[in-house]
C-alpha cells in the first residue's frame, strides 16, 4: 500500500488562479456599485431570511447524515452543467432542469450545478492544444462574467424550484402521508442544489440563498487563507453548508482545529491533487485519506471523483459525500449507451455500486 505523502501536493495549474482572479474582479465590481450601506442591507437580509423550505437549513449536512445513517454509504452528489452542452446559454434553464430533475429522480443525493466559466476551464483543460490555437474567440471578460452570473441564479432558482415543487419528494416539513398519496417515497426527500463556483466573497453565498440554493462548492483555503473559515461561517449562520477547499493535512488541521471548527471540507472538487507520483495508481486517493483520516469529531468531507475507481477510492478514503463529476458520470454510462443517450437510473445503479466498496 502507498504511504501517504507528507508534503504539499502541488495545485494543478489550469487556469484556476486566473479564474480566482477574474471572479473576484467581477465581485470587486458589484461591491463598488452597491456601496458599503447597499452591502450591509444585502448581507444582513441573507441573514435574516430563512431558507428555502423545502429542503431547509443544511440540507446538504441533513443529506449526508441520512445517507450514512440509512445506506452506510456516502452521498452522490451528481454534477450538472449550467452552460448545457458547451453551447450558449441562451437564457434558458430548461435543459438544466431537466437533467437535474432526471438525476434526482433516479437517486442523486443532491445536484451540483456547474458555472459556466468553471465548466468552460475543464473543456479547455482537457482539449488538445491544437484546438485551443484554432478555437474562436470568446466574449470579453466583462461580458462573460456578467451573462454567466445571470445564467447561473436563474438556473440555480429554477432547478431549487422545480425540486421543491416535484411531488416525488417528500416535503421537508410537510405531512409524510400526503407526499407517499401523492406517489413519493416516505424515504425520499428533496435534494438539496448547491452552485459549484470561485466562491471568494460572502455577497455570492447571499445570491445563493436568494436563489434557493443550499450551499456552496469553489471556497478554496489555498485562495482565502485565514478569511476561509470566516466565509464559511457566514455560510452556515445563513442555513446554508460551505465546505473549505483542502489540498493537503496542513490545510485541513489549520481550518478545523482552534477557534476556527470548519464542519465541513471539501478535497479534490475544484482544486485538483496534482502531486509528483500521479502517475501511480492511487496516489491521490492516498493523499485523501490522510486528511481524511486527521478530521476531528463532528466534520466531514465532500470528496471530488472523476471515475467509478476514484468514487470507490473516495469512499475507502471515508468520504461522507462524493462529487460525481462529469467524467465520472461518462464512466458511469458508458456500459448503458452514449451520454446523450443513456439509463440514468442503471448509471446512478453503478455510482452506488462504486460507492458501497468498503474493503
Amino acid at each position: 500500500m502507498l504511504k501517504t505523502s507528507t508534503s504539499s501536493p502541488r495545485l494543478d495549474p489550469l487556469p484556476q488562479h486566473t479564474l480566482h482572479s477574474a471572479k473576484q474582479l467581477f465581485v470587486q465590481r458589484t461591491l463598488t456599485a452597491l456601496g458599503p450601506e447597499g452591502l450591509e442591507d444585502r448581507l444582513q437580509s441573507a441573514l435574516m431570511t430563512p431558507p428555502a423550505s423545502p429542503p431547509g437549513a443544511h440540507a446538504l449536512s441533513s443529506a449526508v447524515d441520512a445517507c450514512v445513517r440509512e445506506r452506510g454509504a456516502p452521498a452522490l452528489l451528481v454534477e450538472v452543467d449550467i452552460d448545457v452542452g458547451g453551447g450558449a446559454l441562451g437564457g434558458d434553464p430548461a435543459p438544466v432542469v431537466a437533467r437535474a430533475t432526471e438525476l434526482a429522480e433516479a437517486g442523486a443525493d443532491a445536484i451540483v450545478l456547474v458555472a459556466p466559466a468553471v465548466a468552460r476551464a475543464r473543456r479547455k483543460q482537457s482539449s488538445s492544444r491544437a484546438a485551443a490555437r484554432t478555437s474562436s474567440p470568446e466574449r470579453g471578460a466583462r461580458d462573460d462574467e456578467e451573462a454567466d452570473a445571470a445564467a447561473t441564479l436563474a438556473c440555480l432558482l429554477s432547478v431549487s424550484r422545480s425540486l421543491a415543487a416535484n411531488p416525488k419528494f417528500r416535503l421537508g416539513t410537510g405531512d409524510v402521508s400526503e407526499a407517499i398519496a401523492a406517489g413519493s417515497s416516505s424515504s425520499s426527500s428533496v435534494p438539496p442544489v448547491l452552485l459549484r463556483d470561485w466562491i471568494v466573497h460572502p455577497l455570492q453565498l447571499a445570491d445563493v440563498k436568494a436563489a434557493g440554493g443550499s450551499g456552496a462548492l469553489g471556497a478554496a483555503a489555498a485562495v482565502l487563507g485565514k478569511g476561509g473559515p470566516v466565509l464559511t461561517s457566514f455560510g452556515a449562520a445563513m442555513g446554508l453548508d460551505v465546505p473549505l477547499e483542502v489540498v493537503n493535512a496542513s490545510e485541513s488541521r489549520q481550518a478545523t482545529d482552534g477557534g476556527n471548527g470548519v464542519p465541513i471540507v471539501a478535497v479534490n472538487v475544484s482544486l485538483a491533487l496534482s502531486i509528483s507520483i500521479a502517475s501511480i495508481a492511487g496516489a491521490a486517493g492516498a493523499v485523501a485519506e490522510g486528511i481524511l483520516g486527521e478530521l476531528p469529531m463532528g466534520c466531514f468531507a465532500v470528496v471530488g471523483a472523476d471515475s467509478l475507481r476514484a468514487v470507490a477510492e473516495a469512499a475507502r478514503a471515508g468520504a461522507a459525500a462524493i462529487v460525481v463529476k462529469e467524467e465520472a458520470w461518462r464512466d458511469a454510462v458508458r456500459p448503458q449507451g452514449s451520454f446523450q443517450e443513456n439509463n440514468v437510473a442503471a448509471a446512478m445503479e453503478e455510482l452506488r455500486t462504486a460507492a458501497s466498496i468498503s474493503d
